[in-house]
């Protein structure tokens, strides 16, 4: 009897487990489980919970190379070796696709980001999810009024075309994704509106398509709060020299007046693994 020949799947790229949580200032934990590596080849497994202390470099579960900067993106990966020539663990990296590895180590996969705040520190952060889509939700530590962390440089006042919402470089990766925003919105005028959008990136102006998230407030001078989820984006070149930005995932905001007022605050993002 001639034997079946077996049916090869091709790999999904999928994560599974690996969730990253918050333990201290210096460090965060990885929890077990398996990712697909970065080229679809070959499966990474962590089989058990590994502690990435921020302080170490050239490590396994450590920084890949240098030193920790402050206000900083950090990158988070599963790391392997194919040859299974050193156990599987983890790595922090200020590349967003290609980490530098130790030595035997041959295989990675981004499992997420962490932000190092401006004193050097990891930011408290709760990531929710066991899949490729993870929600990232920072949490401020200073009571349960408080929404969310402050963005560098961002919006306070109105404008009847699109801005720069803020400086997200510090607090979200460098990739598509959407951004969880509190807004509160103090319009001029009664059912004035705040818009949002990503930067477009194809039609070489400093226009955006339309918005992609809205909110209005009845009500002159009162603060209407709420949160949006916008997806950000790289401005075109037209779009940086005009609005003065940086070539960086960014939103833009446009409100019915110039007189209205603004608040921003970040409570998180959508990470796409």
């Amino acid at each position: 009897m001639t034997p079946t020949v077996p049916i090869v799947n091709a790999g999904l790229l999928y994560v599974n487990g690996c969730q990253l949580s918050w333990l201290s200032t210096t460090s965060f934990s990885v929890a077990a489980g398996q990712v697909r590596d970065s080229t679809n080849t070959n499966d990474i497994t962590i089989s058990s919970a590994r502690t990435v202390i921020i302080s170490a470099s050239g490590l396994v579960n450590a920084l890949d190379t240098g030193t920790i900067a402050a206000s900083t993106m950090y990158y988070v990966y599963a790391i392997g070796s194919s040859l299974s020539d050193a156990p599987s663990g983890c790595l922090i990296s200020l590349s967003a696709s290609a980490p530098t590895l130790p030595y035997n180590y041959d295989m990675y996969r981004r499992i997420g980001a962490i932000s190092i705040d401006s004193g050097s520190h990891v930011r408290p952060f709760m990531q929710v999810g066991s899949g490729n889509g993870r929600e990232m939700l920072y949490d401020p530590g200073t009571g349960p009024s408080t929404k969310g962390v402050v963005i560098p440089s961002s919006g306070t006042g109105g404008s009847t075309s699109y801005v720069n919402l803020g400086l997200l470089i510090s607090l979200v990766p460098q990739l598509a994704i959407d951004c969880i925003i509190d807004v509160a919105f103090t319009p001029n005028a009664a059912n004035n509106v705040i818009f949002f959008a990503p930067p477009t990136i194809d039609n070489g102006t400093t226009a955006c398509v339309g918005s992609v998230a809205a909110m209005s407030a009845a009500a002159t001078g009162s603060a209407q709060v709420g949160v949006v989820r916008v997806p950000c984006s790289l401005p075109n070149a037209t779009q940086i020299a005009a609005l003065t930005i940086l070539s960086k995932v960014t939103i833009l905001y446009a409100t019915s007046s110039s007189s209205d007022s603004v608040v921003f605050l970040l409570n998180g993002y959508v990470d796409q693994l």
